[in-house]
């Protein structure tokens, strides 16, 4: 019988707390890029229509407002982390606590492999519809 065996390793209470700072920091520059995604798709969405980019273009907003929401749930799990931190700080003897936030950590860290690997691809797409606008924009104004 084959039994699978993980490795856990075991984070220092800095480490975690720079990493947890850092997702935080990430997650609201990700939250500020939305906006400016969304201001864009709004901006151009005349053109876009134009351009037949229109279901597209829905495509990504629906897209863009997913990941908003995977990315506030991921912001309020990785807070509530950042808080539980203390106890590793705390100096009291908790291993069975302990053991749960460092799993906790590892769990999050995946989560966020995971989201920015979405949200780069999801940013890849937005910039190749604004780049086609763009395109489009500029050849029409040379050809008028």
């Amino acid at each position: 019988m084959k039994t699978k065996h993980t490795l856990s390793i075991w984070q220092s209470p800095d480490i975690i707390q720079e990493q947890t700072v850092n997702w935080l920091s990430e997650l609201e520059f990700i939250k500020d890029e939305y906006h400016v995604f969304e201001e864009w798709l709004r901006e151009f969405s005349f053109q876009i229509m134009i351009d037949n980019d229109l279901i597209k273009a829905q495509k990504i907003k629906e897209q863009l407002k997913l990941n908003h929401e995977r990315l506030t749930l991921l912001h309020n799990h990785i807070t509530a982390h950042h808080y539980e931190i203390a106890v590793l700080e705390d100096g009291i003897d908790q291993p069975e606590l302990e053991k749960i936030i460092q799993k906790n950590h590892q769990q999050l860290q995946k989560d966020m492999q995971e989201f920015n690997a979405a949200y780069r691809s999801l940013k890849v797409e937005v910039f190749d519809v604004i780049k086609n606008t763009l395109k489009h924009l500029k050849i029409k104004s040379i050809n008028a």
